[in-house]
């Protein structure tokens, strides 16, 4: 079994110097997703800490990513 995550991609690369050849990543979609939702969580009171609220980010985002990847074009 693999454990590679899909992290949906790259959200925000970066293209140094106007070089389409130099840049760097940038944010993953797992990245801002799970931020986004870590957000919406945060206020909650059914998260007594935030590992908690951080894991189930986590797992909505790649929840999110997997559903988005079944309509994807291939």
């Amino acid at each position: 079994m693999s454990n590679v995550i899909d992290d949906g991609g790259q959200a925000f690369p970066i293209i140094l110097s106007g070089k389409s050849d130099t840049w760097r990543p940038g944010m993953t979609k797992r990245d801002v997703f799970a931020g986004q939702i870590m957000a919406a969580l945060a206020p909650q009171e059914e998260y007594n800490y935030w590992s908690q609220a951080a894991e189930a980010a986590v797992d909505a985002a790649d929840a999110l990513i997997a559903e988005l990847r079944k309509g994807a074009v291939q």
